[in-house]
């Protein structure tokens, strides 16, 4: 394996082109980003909280839910299309 200067250097396109995502992978990204994206913001929400009540795990946990729910929902149509 080459060492990252010599990576970089090559003037060899195709070297670098199977360290890139394809299409395919670039739609699961698109996708794992959608997923991920709440749970980030519910935990930078309840981090943020000294004392996190249940009430607050509750209504974030309840929102992720409903985020995954859609997200799932979306992808079931995209596989249809």
């Amino acid at each position: 394996m080459q060492g990252v200067s010599e990576l970089l250097a090559t003037t060899n396109v195709e070297e670098l082109g199977d360290l890139f995502p394809t299409i395919s992978e670039w739609r699961h990204i698109k996708e794992l980003a959608k997923v991920l994206e709440p749970m980030y913001e519910a935990t930078n929400l309840l981090s943020s909280s000294k004392n996190p009540t249940q009430g607050d795990i509750r209504l974030v946990l309840m929102e992720c839910l409903k985020n995954w729910i859609i997200i799932k929902e979306e992808i079931t149509i995209h596989k249809r299309q």
